[in-house]
């Protein structure tokens, strides 16, 4: 049996740089794990803005927080869904005028079902809350009080920690689809090791 002299491109797999279709693969499967990501960041805010909706109250977090009365009435609603910026679901968005308390009268938008259509020709009992002074950067909502303004805040917070880990795994992908795999491993050790030397 005589030795023959090896051909080109034989050996060991891995051996040298992949194939230019291989290295295609690869990028195009780095894309379309960054879709899967990025598919997985809106259905998670969509997941929690659902939960974030069912809290009918206005801004103000804390019960020491200053609020006064006011009194809704519908004018007029539409629905929204079963998917939209309110999450999953059908909600209602309502345009309602309110008076207030010192007797301001205001034309505004509530949405995610503080108010629907059934509430229409009686007078909503509403609270106003005001985060800048002369009735600026005002929120509207029903009374509330217990657990709920706290428990919101909560989920909100805890909402952002999937939200920008996901965004992270799509950027990621993304760049390995744009740079190549082997490059933003480079850039990422680059990067540790700069923050390591900090």
């Amino acid at each position: 049996m005589t030795d023959r002299p090896a051909q080109p491109n034989e050996g060991a797999a891995g051996d040298g740089p992949p194939s230019w279709a291989a290295e295609l693969r690869l990028r195009v499967r780095a894309a379309l794990t960054g879709l899967v990501y990025l598919t997985a960041v809106v259905v998670v805010w969509l997941a929690f803005a659902t939960v974030l909706n069912l809290y009918k109250g206005n801004a103000a977090w804390r019960s020491s927080t200053p609020q006064t009365k006011a009194t809704g009435t519908v004018q007029s609603c539409n629905r929204a869904g079963p998917v939209s910026g309110d999450g999953f679901g059908y909600w209602w968005q309502c345009r309602v005028t309110v008076t207030t308390q010192d007797g301001r009268v205001l034309d505004i938008l509530l949405g995610h079902s503080v108010v629907s259509p059934a509430d229409a020709g009686q007078p909503v009992d509403l609270r106003e809350v005001c985060s800048l002074p002369d009735h600026n950067g005002c929120s509207y909502g029903r009374p509330t009080g217990g657990w709920w303004p706290g428990l919101h805040k909560i989920v909100r917070v805890l909402s952002y920690f999937p939200e920008f880990a996901l965004l992270l795994c799509s950027l990621w992908a993304f760049l390995a689809a744009a740079l190549g795999r082997e490059r933003v491993m480079q850039l990422g050790a680059r990067l540790v090791a700069s923050a390591a030397k900090d």
